[in-house]
């Protein structure tokens, strides 16, 4: 073919068809190359984001599961979920309403608020008597809870009193707000109360047609939410969850709604089933990584969706919420249906719409998880990463994707740039092969071998010119075209929350009865009086008995109770008139018979041996005696009798006497007074439980709001901000102004309740005087006034309750202070006897104001002050001196004022030098004293944390913070059994517990931390709410301290206690973990921290711990549960444990801390300063 072509045309042909196939074998594998790898990035992406996505979906209904369950089990919801039950039942017969009225009113709001709305959503036509409910009682809640509530569509919630006086309103009052407050707070779009009997919805928070109607045969029996409703009320178990797909759910207008449920136990009975429906906008979150998709590595066109077995979406679609018209314009050219079309654009929505069948989710719902490259739903070719989600019955499929066209773009940019840079090379080429053709004129032969080994590939071999004419220019090009190849292909090679009152009435009332009853047995006994006299006179003589016969036989028959006579033999010989009457036989057919006639078999039985037994005039069991028995009637029933039996002798013959009286009434009178009993101390519980839980709810944000202050108080001062540390200051004292009132309201329930015990002890009188006049200085001076004590010498050691007298001394000077300006407060105590008891005498002078003499007798009174003008001009509540009175009654004593108006008061009150405590219920423990406890952990030298249990997050911040700052080391855990697993792994030196926490609280985490080895000697300090010293000696814990913590008494109390070392804090408020940490931090510990009880434990196991500071009440598991497991440990039986609770501390309760903690804080009175002094205390400063 080339042979007759000349040489160098040959060479150039050559030269340019080798460059040319080099160029393109080697662009071609590169660029195939190159894609693999894209395509691999790219679907390793996809899979990460799936996987993320996947687990964020996971732990989101694992967090609604654990949220339904704690919520389910908490005694605010057992008791609304039966008081709504009730009401729900009676408020037909609580309120009448017009039957014809009520429907014409219903009706008219379903037409003109509801259909219309839902016809308008769906584009379809409803009718409204398919929706209306058709109980009475469901009619009548809708019509005064929607229909007639003020608020609009979508704020029905907001209305609390639809002020009707039904018990249902007075519940609805009661618990709405804060059931209303847990949704808001955790963004759910409903909350419900179904009765498990009946099926009715009796309580919801957003107030949609649902709300009041029947899930077994109501107007939305066939919805899912009836569906989860029946599933859960089927099952027995109670941390039974249930969760139901997304559907379009009418009462939410069409839109989709998914609900999870789980029954409500009262103890092991069932009575009703709590529902949350589900909010779409956190799924939605989550998918669309709140629509950045870019952050998580999607670009432009990536999404991930999540498709239900229905193959449709389960969140909104990336391009209905970018383009919404390019989205439908796409969906309609692949053939969607015009009413999956309306529905997304009225509705705004693609969940639950639009449809997903493509190669991808039908192979993920199948159980496959892989990757693969195939059309969308909206007809683009993508790359998806997809896989099953199987979660608690729900089978959905997730899929992570990004448009083909956007994944593969810079792998079409390097392309094009080698298309150009291999056009170059071949034009380079040809141009030089020309260059070369050219210069060939001179013999080839010794480029012969040089060409050989080029045209082979060799380009490594140099190639030498030949000649200097054009044959040397040609060996010159060979040689710059080998360096050109060279280069070349080396360039190519290179390339994730009236009961009292009715009994006490009902009481008085049963005791007048009683009274009633008790002056008639008087005035029957006075008879008896006279019958006996006439006995003795027959007994006497026989003349006397025939000549008075008439008159006895007048006064038996006219006697109001049945009497009767018999002879030995038991046979009936006289039966009086109201004996006819209480057993229904006339005195002829009972006569002459034997008394067994008038009794039940089982004692007719035993008659005879009682009638043979008696010898008389001897000591008897029956004769001379009472007793109650049953007797028979003609009519075989029988009823409960008194029976009083005298014997006498009459004509030397031995008979017997009966006095019979019908105690029916009676026994009916004394059941009932038990019954009522029985109510109230029902009611007497139910409010020492609202009581405990209200302690809790109410002091808790005010520890968060008083340590905070506190804290950047400190730091203003540090930093030199005093412009701040003033404010900072008012904020601290504001808080601690509301805390102390909202002590004394809980203080004065107590006592009201029976709830408030004494913790007595042996104290100077004179040294708390000095102290409280010491602490009243900066109080007393706002008004310039002087305060003096005079406190005399005799006075003896008092064993009294400390606490509650400092209380009543620093509330009268308080009290003075406040009503006294420019003026002197003197505090006097001497000794005082009376009937020969031991007293003193204590006074609080004033030269303030003074009381008007009618207001006098008032001023003890709750709530009670001299008149308006003092409570506008002074302030305060009226509750000081009402808790002043019932302290000193608690403690055997009594107040009384001397006052002059204009001139001053003078407070005085007596208390016995020893009290002595009415009810002793609780029995301390002997405990291993505090210098014992302190020697113990000295001993150690590698004690260097405290563990903090406690669920409130400020309570634990605070004292994290406070801890840190006088160098320990701090564990915080927000739950009991992870406090327990904490205190086992790094055996703390000491422990602050709460106690209320959910699932596990602070007694059963105290029980776990005593009954463990490892963790049993570890000191405990309690931190409560309640702030008394008796419930931490009585608990046998090292010390006690009261919510919010007082920084220096905390420091006071961990010097005392604990040395340096790790701290583990159990608390599930992220604000009292950061405080406590930071605290402990400061004072050189090292802080664990930990959620819940749970979490604590296994915190513990993986450090070494010195300290546990742990809350009482807590989610998943609480600080008792953790102390029972932390003490069960090995290494947790000596880890000293904290407790910091917020919760009012029962007898039960006590005795479960008892031994078991070191301390108990309460987050309400004890500042995070006082904890981390304690703990400094505890361990030593090093």
């Amino acid at each position: 073919m080339f042979g007759s072509f000349k040489i160098g045309t040959k060479l150039l042909l050559v030269t340019v068809i080798i460059t040319v196939v080099v160029i393109l074998v080697n662009g071609l594998y590169s660029s195939r190359s190159i894609r693999d790898t894209v395509k691999e990035q790219t679907f390793a992406k996809l899979t990460a984001v799936r996987e993320m996505k996947a687990q964020q979906i996971e732990d989101y209904f694992a967090q609604i599961s654990n949220q339904i369950l704690t919520f389910s089990e908490n005694k605010m919801i057992i008791s609304a979920m039966a008081e709504f039950t009730q009401g729900f039942n009676t408020i037909n017969s609580e309120i009448n309403k017009d039957e014809q009225k009520l429907q014409s009113s219903l009706k008219n709001y379903y037409q003109q608020e509801f259909v219309s709305r839902l016809n308008k959503a769906e584009q379809t036509k409803f009718s409204v008597q398919e929706y209306l409910p058709q109980q009475q009682n469901s009619k009548l809640l809708q019509s005064l809870f929607i229909a007639n509530n003020v608020n609009k569509t979508g704020e029905k919630y907001l209305l609390n009193n639809a002020n009707n006086g039904s018990s249902y309103e007075d519940t609805h009052q009661s618990y709405h707000p804060t059931i209303r407050s847990y949704l808001e707070t955790f963004h759910y779009y409903d909350i419900f109360l179904v009765d498990a009997k009946t099926g009715n919805i009796v309580y919801s928070v957003f107030k949609e047609i649902d709300y009041a109607t029947n899930l077994i045969n109501g107007p939305h029996k066939d919805s899912n939410i009836a569906q989860v409703f029946q599933l859960a009320n089927k099952s027995q178990d109670k941390d039974f969850v249930k969760i139901v797909d997304f559907s379009p759910y009418i009462p939410s207008y069409y839109a989709p709604a998914s609900f999870i449920a789980s029954p409500i136990f009262n103890g092991n009975e069932k009575i009703g089933v709590l529902i949350f429906q589900m909010p779409i906008n956190r799924i939605n979150d989550i998918m669309t990584n709140k629509e950045s998709w870019s952050k998580v590595g999607l670009g432009t066109s990536g999404e991930t969706y999540i498709v239900g077995e229905d193959l449709t979406l389960r969140n909104q679609s990336r391009f209905l919420i970018e383009d919404k018209s390019n989205y439908l314009a796409m969906i309609k050219a692949i053939g969607t249906d015009e009413k999956t079309l309306s529905s997304i654009e009225s509705l705004n929505t693609s969940i639950g719409l639009q449809r997903v069948d493509t190669q991808g989710t039908n192979a993920a719902l199948t159980g496959l998880s892989s990757t693969a490259i195939f059309d969308n739903y909206r007809g683009v070719s993508v790359l998806s990463a997809f896989s099953l989600l199987d979660i608690n019955g729900l089978h959905w499929a997730i899929m992570s994707e990004i448009d083909e066209a956007e994944a593969f773009q810079s792998y079409s940019k390097l392309r094009d740039q080698v298309i150009m840079l291999s056009s170059v090379l071949i034009a380079l080429a040809i141009y030089i092969s020309y260059y070369l053709s050219i210069s060939l004129t001179r013999p080839l032969r010794k480029l012969e071998h040089s060409a050989e080994l080029l045209t082979s590939g060799d380009l490594e071999t140099k190639i030498e010119r030949v000649s200097n004419d054009e044959i040397g220019d040609l060996s010159t090009n060979f040689e710059n075209m080998r360096l050109a190849l060279k280069k070349s292909f080396l360039d190519v090679e290179h390339k994730k929350e009236e009961l009292e009152v009715r009994v006490e009435e009902r009481t008085q009332e049963l005791n007048k009865i009683l009274a009633e009853q008790e002056q008639q047995n008087l005035l029957l006994g006075q008879q008896n009086v006279e019958l006996e006299t006439i006995q003795e006179d027959l007994l006497n003589s026989r003349k006397a008995i025939e000549n008075s016969e008439q008159r006895v036989a007048t006064i038996i028959q006219s006697s109001p109770d049945g009497i009767m006579t018999i002879d030995k033999k038991g046979t009936v010989l006289s039966f009086n008139y109201s004996a006819e009457k209480l057993f229904g036989y006339q005195s002829d057919e009972i006569i002459d018979k034997n008394l067994k006639i008038l009794m039940p078999k089982p004692i007719a039985l035993e008659h005879d041996y009682y009638l043979e037994k008696y010898i008389p005039n001897s000591e008897s069991t029956i004769v001379g005696k009472s007793r109650e028995l049953v007797g028979q009637r003609k009519d075989s029933s029988q009823f409960p009798l008194e029976l009083k039996v005298e014997s006498v002798f009459i004509d030397d013959e031995l008979m017997y006497i009966g006095q019979i009286r019908d105690i029916t009434e009676q026994k009916q009178l004394q059941q009932d007074v038990q019954d009522a009993l029985d109510a109230a101390q029902k009611a007497s519980q139910a409010k020492s439980g609202f009581l405990a839980n209200m302690s809790h709810e109410l002091r808790t944000p005010m520890n968060a709001i008083i340590g905070y202050s506190e804290m950047l108080a400190e730091d203003a001062e540090d930093d030199g901000l005093d412009d701040m540390l003033d404010d900072l200051n008012k904020i601290t004292a504001a808080g601690r102004h509301l805390l102390s009132l909202i002590n004394d309201v809980l203080d004065i329930s107590k006592i009201e309740a029976g709830r408030m015990d004494l913790y007595l002890e042996d104290f100077t009188l004179g040294e708390i005087i000095i102290d409280v006049a010491s602490t009243a200085q900066s109080l007393v001076g706002k008004n310039n006034n002087k305060l003096t004590t005079n406190i005399s010498d005799d006075l003896e050691l008092m064993h009294a309750d400390v606490t509650k007298v400092r209380q009543i001394l620093f509330n009268l000077v308080s009290n003075s202070a406040k009503f006294t300006t420019d003026g002197e407060i003197t505090i006097s105590a001497k000794p005082l006897y009376q009937a020969g008891e031991k007293m003193v005498k204590i006074s609080v002078a004033d030269t303030g104001i003074g009381i008007p003499a009618n207001k006098i007798e008032t001023i003890f009174e709750e709530f009670s002050q001299a008149d308006e003008s003092t409570t506008r001009n002074y302030g305060g509540t009226g509750l000081g001196l009402a808790l002043v009175k019932k302290f000193c009654e608690m403690m055997g004593g009594t107040i009384y004022i001397e006052s002059a108006e204009g001139k001053g008061s003078t407070f005085i009150f007596e208390l016995p030098t020893t009290v002595i405590k009415q009810d002793e219920e609780l029995e301390i423990t002997p405990q291993q004293t505090l210098n014992q406890v302190t020697e113990n952990r000295q001993d150690s030298s590698l004690l260097k944390d405290v563990l903090v249990i406690d669920d409130d997050p400020q309570a634990r911040d605070l004292l994290k913070r406070n801890l840190e700052m006088e160098g320990y080391s701090v564990i915080t855990i927000d739950n009991g059994k992870d406090g327990i697993e904490l205190a086992k792994k790094y055996h703390p030196s000491l422990i602050t517990l709460d106690i209320m926490m959910p699932e596990m609280d602070g007694w059963e985490v105290l029980r776990a931390l005593k009954a463990e080895n490892k963790t049993k000697d570890i000191p405990v300090v309690m931190i409560s709410i309640v702030g008394d010293k008796a419930i931490g000696a009585s608990l046998g814990a090292v010390e006690h301290l009261s919510k919010p913590v007082d920084r220096n008494l905390l420091k006071e109390v961990v010097l005392k206690f604990a040395t340096r070392g790790k701290a583990l804090v159990i608390d599930d408020e992220q604000n009292s973990l950061d405080i406590a940490e930071k605290s402990l931090s400061s004072i050189g510990w090292k802080t664990v921290t930990a959620v819940n009880g749970q979490d604590g434990l296994e915190k513990f196991s993986a450090n070494k711990v010195d300290l546990i500071l742990l809350d009482i009440m807590m989610p998943v598991m609480d600080g008792f549960e953790f102390l029972t497991q932390l003490r069960a440990l090995p290494k947790g039986r000596d880890v000293p444990v904290i407790v910091l609770t917020a919760k009012d501390l029962s007898d039960d309760e006590k005795l479960i801390l008892n031994g078991n903690v070191e301390h108990v804080f309460s987050k309400e009175e004890t500042s995070v300063e006082q904890l981390v002094a304690d703990i400094n205390e505890q361990f030593g400063k090093r």
